[in-house]
């Protein structure tokens, strides 16, 4: 068994994702702010998004037994506005390389790097947590595998 299986089919896995989305919350929200223009369009689905994490962490904290599918759905939000945001600031990229040219290579550094910050967050970290998810949900995958003698499948 794997240390991935292993930590799926813990008990622990509920509080261990609720402590670990507070990362996530705590980036969003120090990079939010630490902007120097403020946009809502940008401000108000971060605002709810680390709202939501932080709403996602108090409950698997305090009921870890019935937060699997809450943190299941923060998750798939989390991987959503994630994957909105990464468009968002590849099209502001791409634009800021195309029509500014040498002179927007400043802004396109910045960009490049929002981009390489907000990435593991937004998007692997989900990924990594629907995956457990999915583990523990399968039983951690153990079952699935082929017996490997007649002995083992008449057993």
């Amino acid at each position: 068994m794997s240390a991935f299986s292993e930590l799926a089919a813990s008990p622990r896995l509920p509080r261990t994702l609720a402590l670990f989305n507070l990362l996530p919350a705590f980036v969003l929200g120090a990079g939010c702010w630490a902007l120097p223009a403020r946009y809502w369009a940008l401000d108000v689905p971060v605002v709810i998004l680390v709202a939501v994490l932080l709403a996602s962490s108090a409950f698997g904290l305090a009921k870890p037994v019935r937060a699997l599918p809450v943190l299941r759905w923060v998750a798939l939000l989390l991987l959503t506005l994630g994957a909105l945001l990464f468009a968002a600031f590849t099209l502001s990229l791409a634009f800021l390389a195309g029509v500014h040219g040498a002179f927007g290579n400043f802004g396109a550094i910045l960009m490049a790097l929002v981009l390489l910050l907000l990435a593991p967050y937004t998007i692997g970290y989900p990924l990594f947590e629907l995956w457990l998810l999915s583990l523990r949900e399968r039983g951690s995958g153990d079952a699935r595998v082929a017996p490997s003698t007649e002995e083992d499948a008449a057993a």
